[in-house]
């Protein structure tokens, strides 16, 4: 287990898991945006205030990849569990092996 700076521990599986979009997976950010309309924190203000670049952004609204150093100031920022930034959906095809 890896504890993050806000003392929420996340399992290595978590965070490999983040890592990868496989056949039957979808890392999904809509937490995250609403997230963010809870907290009053626009995508400009990620973009002023704590230099996010734009493709980063990009790749989140189209729920593509980004480092779990991303995820991890996503929730710094926004002073929530990984929960409330991210989430993994899986199809019904999906088989624990």
């Amino acid at each position: 287990i890896i504890p993050d700076m806000s003392g929420i521990s996340i399992g290595v599986g978590i965070f490999y898991t983040l890592l990868i979009q496989g056949e039957h997976e979808m890392i999904d950010y809509k937490p995250l945006w609403e997230t963010m309309k809870e907290k009053n924190v626009s995508t400009y203000s990620l973009i002023r205030d704590y230099h996010f670049s734009k493709g980063t952004l990009d790749s989140l609204k189209q729920n593509r990849n980004v480092t779990l150093n991303t995820i991890e100031t996503l929730c710094k920022i926004l002073q929530v569990p990984v929960e409330k930034v991210v989430r993994i959906i899986y199809d019904d095809t999906d088989v624990v092996k």
